[in-house]
């Protein structure tokens, strides 16, 4: 018998074993398996910030008056 070759063997049925249960952590862990990686937010300057309130602030005043459109 060739050992290189069982050893090879063996090696494939292993690594498709730690394959699985890597496979099995990340989808218990709800992810790519980056754990506990915090991301990083980056600032928004004050002008977008007044706009994106803006819009919101508009969006709101188009949704309240449509509801008493309807009353």
């Amino acid at each position: 018998m060739d050992i290189v070759g069982l050893l090879r063997k063996e090696r494939v049925a292993l690594m498709g074993k730690v394959n699985a249960v890597d496979a099995a952590l990340r989808l218990l862990s709800g992810g790519s398996g980056g754990g506990n990686v915090k991301q990083v937010k980056t600032p928004m300057s004050e002008k977008d910030r007044l706009r994106r309130s803006a819009a919101m602030k508009a969006s709101w005043r188009k949704r309240r008056a449509a509801q008493h459109k309807k009353k």
